[in-house]
């Protein structure tokens, strides 16, 4: 498996693996209505804009994507970690977090917050996110799904100033 930064030519096989994650992993947690309003609308042009932040990363099996992660620097929000279903459970999404998260701590930031989905809470609990709240993340269609606002300290720490 290879972590690398996401290319243009990568948008099919993010797509692909986005919307089988939601579909395929999430339907226990969410209702039919809800997992088409997340998933039904994206296409693979979405990933374009993100592609040239440079701050979307896939991971490569043989020379297949099968899942993706990203961030924003300006918000310090981790805004998804999701792996093709075919290839969970192998430790690509802990990876494609642990690469986001070290980009993120290069760049100063010190933490990450997230919107769990209720299906993703326990391998963010796994990777040593926190909890803060039950939150509702609510989708372009107007249809509402329940979350959890995570947090995850990136591990940097201030110097302290020698003027004492």
């Amino acid at each position: 498996m290879m972590i690398r930064k996401a290319v243009p030519a990568d948008c099919l096989s993010i797509y692909e693996a986005h919307t089988r994650a939601i579909r395929e992993l999430c339907s226990a947690d969410y209702s039919e209505t809800q997992i088409e309003a997340w998933a039904g609308p994206r296409r693979p042009t979405d990933y374009l804009k993100p592609i040239s932040s440079g701050r979307l990363f896939v991971a490569e099996v043989g020379s297949k994507v099968v899942g993706f992660s990203e961030y924003d620097n300006k918000t310090a929000e981790l805004k998804a970690v999701y792996v093709n279903p075919d290839y969970a459970r192998r430790g690509i999404g802990k990876a494609l977090f642990t690469r986001a998260c070290d980009e993120a701590r290069a760049e100063g930031l010190d933490a990450l917050w997230l919107d769990a989905s209720l299906t993703a809470v326990p391998f963010y609990l796994a990777l040593q996110c926190r909890d803060q709240k039950d939150a509702t993340h609510r989708l372009m269609s107007g249809i509402e799904l329940l979350c959890v606002r995570m947090t995850i300290n990136l591990g940097i720490t201030k110097p302290k100033s020698d003027r004492g």
